[in-house]
């Protein structure tokens, strides 16, 4: 019970800190922005690797 009343403390300073501090809501803001970016990018990695491997599937039998 009181770790979870601890988790809840230090999750309220921290927003309460996002919230009136500008340098740390745009340090935040980026960190965000980069692991959206990340994210998409691993997606788009995934899609071209899938391809590749339908490509590589498909002239297998082709050749076969």
């Amino acid at each position: 019970m009181i770790p979870l009343i601890l988790l809840a403390l230090g999750l309220g300073a921290a927003l309460t800190v996002y919230e009136f501090s500008p340098r740390t809501r745009s340090r935040v803001d980026a960190y965000a922005r980069a692991i959206r970016a990340a994210h998409v990018a691993h997606q788009a990695a995934d899609a071209h690797l899938g391809n590749a491997n339908a490509t590589v599937v498909t002239a297998t039998r082709h050749a076969q």
